[in-house]
C-alpha cells in the first residue's frame, strides 16, 4: 500500500548531483511498495525521461510541467499522488538511507504536525571562501539537534523549508485550493532563475490554517550539495536582495507583520560604514548586506502595493 509520495521538481538539473539524488532514494529503508516518486521535468531544454532511468522502482514516473515555477510542478503533481504523506525534494538532496521511514514514523506518532522536515548539512563542491561563514544558512543549510515544533505563525524557526519538506495530503490539497482561488500566491516560489521563494512558508501556514503545527526533527537529514556557482559573492548579493524582497511581500500577502526597511539616510549609511570599517568586515559580507538593504527597500514597496491592489507584481 502506497504509503507516501515523493515529488521532484526539477529543471536542467545537474547530473552528478541529481543521479546522487536518485541514488540515495533507491538505498531507501522503507519498502519500495510502500512509496511512489514522481519527478517532474519543469521545462528542462532536454526531456529527462530520456536521459535517466526510474525503472529501479514500481511506482515512479517521470511527468512533464512546460510552465516554469515549482509550484506550477506541484500543482501537476499533488492531484496525482496516492500518499498520505507527500515528501518534496529538490534535485540537489541527498536523502538519509532512513528518511522516508522516519518521516512515516514521525507522522505516525505526532498526529498534531501537518509539516514538517529536518536538519540538512551542507556539501559544498569547492571549500567556501572564508567570508561565507554563517551566510552558508543563506543556502538552505541548517543544523536540528533536537526536535521543535509549534504554530505560532511569526516564528519561522520551527518551520521546514521546501528541502525534504513533509506535508500531509489534505494539507496539500487545500493548498492547491488555495492557489487556484489565489493565483497570486504562485508567484511566491521561484521562477528559473529568480531567486525569491516562500512558496514552502505558505505551504506550512496553509498547514496551521487547517489547526496543524509544524516542526523540524532530529531523526531527518539530508545533504545539499551546492555547486561552486553558488558560492560566489555575485550569487549571495542576488538572493540576499531578491529574498529579502520576497519576505516582505510574503508576510503582507498572509496579513503578518511587515517587517522594518533598513534606513538609507546619510546619517543611517555613515554609522554602516564606520561599523564595517571599526569590525574589519569582509568587502564580499559588506555588498551582501548593503543588498539585504535595497532589498527590504524593494519589498517594502511591493508589500504596500500588495495591500492596495492584491496583485504581487
Amino acid at each position: 500500500m502506497i504509503q507516501i509520495s515523493v515529488i521532484i521538481s526539477t529543471f536542467n538539473p545537474r547530473e552528478k548531483s541529481f543521479l546522487r539524488t536518485l541514488t540515495a532514494l533507491q538505498k531507501q529503508t522503507l519498502p519500495l511498495q510502500d512509496w511512489e516518486l514522481f519527478v517532474v521535468d519543469n521545462a528542462s531544454d532536454s526531456p529527462l525521461a530520456e536521459k535517466y532511468k526510474l525503472d529501479w522502482h514500481p511506482a515512479a514516473k517521470f511527468l512533464r510541467e512546460d510552465k516554469v515555477g515549482k509550484l506550477n510542478a506541484w500543482k501537476l503533481a499533488i492531484p496525482q499522488t496516492r500518499g498520505t504523506l507527500l515528501v518534496f525534494v529538490d534535485d540537489d538532496n541527498e536523502l538519509a538511507a532512513d528518511y522516508l521511514e522516519q518521516a512515516w514514523r514521525i507522522g505516525e506518532t505526532h498526529s498534531f504536525i501537518g509539516a514538517w522536515g529536518g536538519g540538512i548539512t551542507p556539501e559544498c563542491e569547492i571549500q567556501p571562501p572564508a567570508w561565507v561563514g554563517d551566510l552558508i544558512g543563506r543556502l538552505t543549510a541548517y543544523e536540528v539537534k533536537t526536535d521543535v515544533w509549534g504554530n505560532l505563525r511569526e516564528d519561522f524557526s520551527y518551520m521546514p523549508v521546501g528541502a525534504g519538506m513533509c506535508v500531509r495530503r489534505d494539507i496539500c490539497l487545500a493548498h492547491l485550493k488555495r492557489l487556484l482561488e489565489n493565483p497570486q500566491a504562485a508567484n511566491f516560489d521561484r521562477v528559473g532563475k529568480h531567486l525569491g521563494g516562500y512558496g514552502d512558508f505558505d505551504l506550512v501556514l496553509t498547514a496551521l490554517d487547517l489547526g496543524y503545527g509544524a516542526g523540524k526533527f532530529a531523526k531527518l537529514q539530508m545533504t545539499h550539495l551546492i555547486p561552486a556557482g553558488r558560492l560566489t559573492v555575485e550569487h549571495f548579493v542576488r538572493h540576499a536582495e531578491t529574498d529579502t524582497a520576497s519576505l516582505a511581500l510574503f508576510r503582507a500577502s498572509r496579513g503578518l507583520k511587515l517587517p522594518t526597511p533598513w534606513e538609507h539616510s546619510w546619517f543611517g549609511r555613515l554609522h554602516w560604514k564606520l561599523h564595517c570599517w571599526k569590525n574589519r568586515v569582509p568587502p564580499e559580507r559588506v555588498k551582501i548586506y548593503e543588498a539585504e538593504m535595497r532589498g527590504s527597500q524593494e519589498g517594502r514597496r511591493l508589500a504596500e502595493e500588495f495591500l492596495k491592489t492584491g496583485k504581487t507584481i
